[in-house]
């Protein structure tokens, strides 16, 4: 406490007047603190003082009639907890001065013999022994931490009643007691009858011996012997002797050598690792030990350079070097040093200050051996003290910088002050305007939310993170959270609330996108599933007619029927296709391409798909940077993104397609969410249509979500196109507004890769024939009876079977060569790679083909084949087939 600027209020408890008169004078005349002393003797007054906190200590007259003893301090105490109380005694009342130590007074004075300069010590000591102790409350948190967690048995018992206080994990599982066993024992419970003389022996033995208490023998609930050594330490709790043990088994490794350096070494770790500085000092001044946090403290890298550099701590360590006998002064008459505060040097020369605690070490004879004790550096606290004292401009300029909005309302809710941050969050120019509003109407969006406020901070004084919604000047809406208190008058009474505002308004809406992508997701997962099966009896289907087309004359009444069939399964594959292109699980191809050349091939069908009605336009970037993508998925989002337009213009309107080359930096950000800075190249899609209102944008990429009437779209469209881009590595952003059209800009990475793109070979007009041996496995039976018969007309020796462990068998009792294997991906037992491993080892000439109906994301297994020409995504054409065997038997595929 800074004797200059603040004032010690005291209250004195005693009906004394005459002593209430000493007791200021006395402290008066004392070193210059400034007291403001109050006196009263009835009870009910001193507990409504210690209520209002406003007492720094009291002074209790325990020789005055009026108190009734240690029964009123307990009553002090649990009315106002955190006051130190000073006791004084009369003369010749040892045991009421040792119970009222015990019932919570820091210390006492004999009334007899009281003087200035002892009473304004006693009172510092008190306030700054209170302060102490609620640092080492603190600390026992950690303590606990450290007890609970410990792979060592622990425990505390009280030296009086030798009952266990506490135990740790550790020690429950070795000795194989529960916690509750435990607490009802004695630690003479755990020894062997014929230990017990030595133990009472240790417990008798002085205090200061509780630090290596050596081998001992225990006994586990087993009744099982075990020898152990311990290390303990006399503690108080509560006021009472107490005693921390840590027990290591020995019984493997009794009277070993590594055992003694192990436990020195942790001895040695908790020395140097403890977070305060530990120290023993010569009186002359020299270093005896130090522990790396002391050295820290005083700016040292080591214990070592510390003892070797500073040989003089009166006149090295003390900026005032007369402290330093001071304090020699009191450790020699007292014995201990509590809170001893210094303002010391660092190894830099500059300045700070540390809290002592320490004792003298006598030997045998008396004679002083050293000083010893702990330093805790309280130079950030006596900042903190000293900010405390600062002024009220200081404090305002905190609050007008905050980023943070503040404001001070009254328990009505009007505004009394705001920072600038929550006028700017409102979007008002200045203080007044927002402080001439009417909160409950013009910045909270429902008025009962208002009221729920300002009841709840009436009732319960403080608001934790409640979220609402506000608006702004403009009449948009934001969401923010409100923290804040109650702040009251000194006699208890809400006088204001001070409350921070945080805008959550982003935080929300990342959370409804996470939500939507969970949904999607969702979805995603379902159509991958769905997709195996239903490709297999797609493929099965189209297959099929396709055969029979083949064996038909041109004239036969009945090819109509089976060319509807097979346009209709194509349709079906076209929708699951769809199906994982929004759940992005759609196994792209990619390669590296200019995107100016897809839409110039898409854009010779696009007049037919769109109608006379409607004007087409391209402005495309002569200098366009390359992509990596799928030529076919690019140009499905360029056909669907057409066809929405389309059904968005149906008077007319006009289409415009564009690209451009575009470069984000890091600030500003790029556009959309989740984009990393750096090269992209823009595809922008415009139309002239009818736009969407807010709400339906925020749904256009949900699957089977459409604003179109029944049976006139599936509600696939954006999904897919939203799918694609994603899956591609794209980002996909919408404008739009009802009556002035939409423009969709889609962003893919731009590649430096000045390679060209490989333009497929054209097909075949026939479908390709050969007579090699194929090796084909598929679980779908009828898929595999399919592609079978088809292989076979098509002149190929064809070996199915319906699982690996079959083809491994078949392929191994085979004679002839087998120069491919057309392989299923998703098997039971195998999948289709690691089939595909084993026999390529074994025939190293076998070419693979891989063909599956699940999606990427469904599998993981096609991860690596995406851009690999062996690979036909279910459900196939024969002919597509036919053209992929030849490609790989002639060579010609990768």
């Amino acid at each position: 406490m800074n004797r200059e600027s603040s004032e010690i209020r005291m209250l004195f408890a005693s009906a004394d007047q005459a002593c209430a008169q000493e007791l200021r004078r006395m402290l008066l005349e004392n070193d210059g603190w400034r007291y403001a002393i109050e006196q009263s003797a009835e009870l009910p007054v001193i507990l409504e003082r210690l209520k209002q906190g406003t007492i720094d200590v009291l002074l209790l007259d325990l020789s005055c009639p009026c108190n009734p003893g240690i029964e009123m301090i307990a009553q002090l105490r649990a009315q106002g907890k955190d006051v130190p109380i000073v006791a004084l005694m009369p003369q010749g009342k040892e045991e009421l001065a040792r119970a009222s130590l015990r019932a919570g007074v820091q210390e006492y004075l004999g009334r007899e013999t009281l003087n200035g300069a002892d009473l304004a010590r006693a009172l510092q000591f008190a306030i700054e022994r209170k302060q102490a102790e609620q640092v080492l409350r603190d600390r026992e948190s950690s303590f606990h931490s450290l007890f609970a967690g410990n792979p060592l048995p622990m425990w505390l018992y009280d030296v009086e009643t030798l009952r266990f206080l506490e135990v740790n994990e550790a020690a429950i599982s070795q000795y194989g007691y529960t916690e509750e066993e435990f607490l009802a024992m004695r630690i003479a419970d755990i020894r062997p009858a014929e230990d017990l003389p030595r133990l009472r022996k240790y417990i008798d033995s002085p205090r200061e011996n509780y630090r290596h208490a050596g081998e001992w023998r225990h006994r586990l609930k087993s009744g099982r012997i075990i020898d152990v050594d311990i290390t303990s330490h006399a503690i108080e709790i509560a006021g009472r002797p107490a005693v921390l043990v840590v027990a290591r088994d020995v019984t493997r490794e009794k009277g070993t050598l590594s055992a003694l350096r192990e436990a020195e070494e942790k001895y040695r770790e908790i020395f140097d690792n403890a977070v305060v500085g530990i120290f023993q000092t010569t009186p002359e001044g020299r270093y005896l030990s130090a522990n790396q946090a002391l050295a820290r403290m005083y700016g040292f890298d080591s214990p070592a350079e510390l003892m070797t550099a500073w040989t003089d701590i009166a006149n090295q360590v003390y900026v005032e070097p007369a402290r330093r006998k001071e304090l020699q002064r009191l450790l020699h008459e007292e014995g201990i040093a509590r809170n001893f505060q210094i303002q010391f040097k660092r190894k830099d020369g500059s300045h700070g200050w540390i809290l002592e605690n320490s004792r003298v070490v006598r030997d045998a004879a008396g004679k002083v051996i050293c000083y010893e004790g702990t330093q805790q550096d309280i130079t950030e606290r006596k900042r903190v003290e000293a900010a405390l004292l600062a002024s009220e401009s200081q404090h305002r300029e905190l609050i007008e910088n905050a980023v943070y909005g503040i404001f001070v309302s009254e328990l009505a809710g009007r505004f009394v002050d705001v920072n600038p941050a929550l006028v700017a969050m409102l979007g008002y120019s200045s203080k007044e305007e927002l402080l001439a509003l009417d909160p409950g109407t013009d910045v909270y969006r429902r008025v009962e939310d208002r009221q729920r406020i300002i009841a709840q901070i009436k009732e319960t004084k403080v608001l934790q993170g409640v979220e609402v919604e506000w608006k702004r000047r403009d009449g948009t809406s934001i969401a923010v959270r409100l923290s804040g208190r109650v702040v009251e008058d000194e006699k208890g009474e809400a006088q204001r609330a001070e409350v921070i505002v945080e805008n959550v308004t982003e935080a929300r809406k990342l959370e409804q996108q996470l939500r939507q992508a969970q949904k999607m997701e969702a979805i995603g997962r379902l159509a991958g599933g769905v997709a195996h099966d239903f490709n297999n009896l797609l493929a099965v289907m189209i297959g099929h007619c396709e055969l029979i087309t083949a064996q038909m004359s041109a004239e036969d009444p009945l090819r109509r029927q089976i060319e509807v069939i097979s346009k209709a399964g194509n349709r079906a594959a076209e929708l699951t296709h769809q199906l994982l292109a929004f759940s992005r699980q759609q196994v792209l191809q990619p390669r590296i391409l200019n995107l100016n050349d897809v839409i110039e091939d898409t854009q010779k069908m696009l007049p037919r798909l769109l109608g006379a009605h409607i004007e087409l336009s391209a402005l495309l970037d002569s200098s366009l940077g390359q992509i990596k993508a799928d030529p076919g998925q690019i140009e499905m989002v360029l056909l669907n993104l057409a066809v929405n337009a389309r059904d968005a213009m149906p008077q007319g309107g006009r289409l415009t397609i564009a690209t451009s080359n575009v470069d984000f930096a890091a600030h500003p950000p790029p556009p959309c969410t989740g984009m990393k800075p750096g090269p992209y190249v823009l595809l922008e899609v415009l139309d002239t249509g009818s736009g969407m209102d807010a709400a339906t944008q925020s749904r256009i990429f949900e699957p089977f979500y459409t604003t179109k009437d029944v049976g006139k779209g599936t509600g696939l469209g954006l999904a897919t196109v939203e799918g694609i881009v994603s899956q591609s590595g794209g980002f996909i952003a919408v404008e739009s507004e009802l009556s002035r059209g939409t423009a969709f800009h889609i962003y893919l990475p731009r590649i430096d890769d000045t390679r060209k793109a490989k333009t497929p070979a054209a097909a075949s007009p026939r479908t390709p024939r050969g007579s090699e041996t194929i090796l084909l496995v598929e679980d779908s039976e009828p898929l595999r009876l399919l592609t079978r018969e088809f292989l076979v007309r098509q002149g190929y020796t064809v070996l199915d079977v319906g699982s690996a462990p079959a083809a491994i068998q078949i392929a191994a009792e085979h004679r002839g060569a087998i120069p491919l294997l057309i392989t299923d991906v998703v098997m039971p037992q195998m999948n289709g790679p690691a089939l595909a491993h084993i026999l390529t080892r074994a025939r190293q000439e076998m070419k693979v083909l891989y063909v599956s109906g699940y999606g990427s994301e469904s599998t993981g297994s096609v991860e690596r084949l995406k851009t690999s020409q062996a690979f036909l995504q279910k459900p196939y054409a024969m002919s597509a087939l036919a053209g992929k065997i030849r490609e790989l038997l002639d060579g010609s595929a990768s």
